[in-house]
């Protein structure tokens, strides 16, 4: 397990208001429109439309805007309050031998 990560894994969430954001900044580029975004992405305007109101969409669409944005998946999972920490830490992997 990524240990980056890990403690986001336990009851984690998207955080889709961040994927939202992100969208948005790059849709305001001059060089770039919801359209050229959903193009790219092999995905409707409307999901991407829907993505920037920071409503849920698809796991697939979610990776493929990623891609298209440029931004690590990883990046909008987002720690749910109220997770153990007991379940946050990675065991030591054990050496063969």
């Amino acid at each position: 397990m990524n240990p980056d990560y890990a403690h986001l894994v336990p009851g984690g969430r998207l955080d889709f208001a961040r994927l939202g954001r992100a969208l948005t900044a790059v849709a305001e580029r001059p060089d770039c429109s919801f359209r050229m975004i959903a193009r790219n992405a092999g995905v409707d305007e409307i999901t991407i439309r829907r993505a920037a109101r920071h409503q849920k969409v698809s796991a697939e669409s979610y990776l493929k805007i990623c891609i298209v944005l440029d931004l690590n998946p990883f990046d909008c999972l987002v720690k749910q309050e109220g997770v153990s920490r007991e379940y946050t830490t990675v065991a030591p992997s054990k050496k063969a031998g």
